[in-house]
């Protein structure tokens, strides 16, 4: 399952690799204890020498949290927080202060363009490394994610292999490259007006 695709279609979610399907409804949580058990047993791999990164990915499909936990942990170096609306994640935020953030775009009370911009304005938060991970595609929708401050925009279905290599790419970001990009893109979106 490791290079296979993952799917998501109004809640639901699949995963797909070398013609092999495995398919959740939405709300049923066959996962969980799929991902508990691998991460019990890749956590018991894990040097305990080093400090693991902490990943808060903050989406509203329980599902999808427990896809993208399990993608994260095939890495095996990350502690996954988990936040199921945007408000609940901006608390987390302050309250467990992540190495990197994962956030959903449509979500209740916040949305994770509001989140993303709340973020980046506040001094505590705003050099926190920060992916949108979304279901909306269109490139429009890619630019004002990344307009509001994202550091990344990865479109579901996503490759867990992709995922990973995104966190690894922000967590190496310093804030002189992320001020940069943030200006080269507003220069960009400032070109096609």
């Amino acid at each position: 399952m490791v290079n296979g695709d993952l799917d998501f279609n109004y809640g639901n979610a699949s995963w797909q690799q070398n013609g092999t399907v495995l398919q959740c409804r939405q709300g049923s949580n066959f996962l969980e204890p799929v991902t508990s058990t691998l991460c019990f047993l890749m956590g018991s791999f894990r040097s305990s020498g080093n400090a693991m990164k902490k990943v808060l990915v903050i989406d509203d499909n329980p599902t999808i949290v427990e896809l993208i936990k399990y993608a994260v942990n095939l890495q095996g170096s990350y502690q996954v927080v988990v936040a199921y609306d945007g408000v609940q994640g901006l608390e987390q935020v302050y309250a467990e202060r992540p190495d990197c953030v994962i956030i959903d775009v449509k979500m209740p009370r916040m949305g994770g363009y509001q989140l993303v911009r709340c973020l980046r304005g506040d001094a505590r938060t705003s050099d926190i490394p920060l992916i949108i991970l979304s279901a909306m595609t269109r490139e429009e929708d890619q630019m004002t994610g990344l307009l509001s401050g994202a550091d990344e925009y990865l479109t579901k279905p996503f490759k867990p292999t992709a995922l990973n290599e995104a966190i690894e790419r922000v967590l190496r970001m310093t804030p002189a490259e992320r001020q940069s990009r943030a200006d080269y893109l507003a220069r960009t979106q400032t070109e096609y007006e």
